[in-house]
């Protein structure tokens, strides 16, 4: 099955729209704008949502949700998720300690 180029489109702009959000200060509408995309598995809305909720950027810190979203960022390619994870692995932050993982 072929999916039209509209839809990248759409998911491009979607995250383009949550960058200006967020560099404006409008976390809330950032979020949605990032969840929206994160949802129909754009790897970089993931990483974006998985840093706002991790940093409690104008939202409640979620570390268990941002954990969530760093590592389908990071099965899907996303370097920064992928450090992001390893890290919450090798710190225990949310996740438990898992040194041998954390260094794959």
């Amino acid at each position: 099955m072929k999916i039209p180029g509209q839809f990248f489109v759409k998911i491009y702009n979607v995250t383009k729209k949550g960058y200006a959000a967020a560099e404006a200060g409008h976390f809330v509408e950032a979020l949605k704008l990032f969840e929206a995309a994160a949802q129909k598995s754009e790897p970089i809305a993931q990483f974006n949502l998985g840093n706002l909720l991790n940093h409690g950027e104008g939202v409640p810190a979620d570390k268990e949700r941002a954990f969530f979203w760093y590592e389908k960022a990071a099965i899907a390619g996303v370097p920064q998720a992928m450090h992001n994870v390893a890290v919450f692995l090798d710190e225990g932050q949310f996740v438990p300690i898992n040194k041998p993982l954390a260094a794959a």
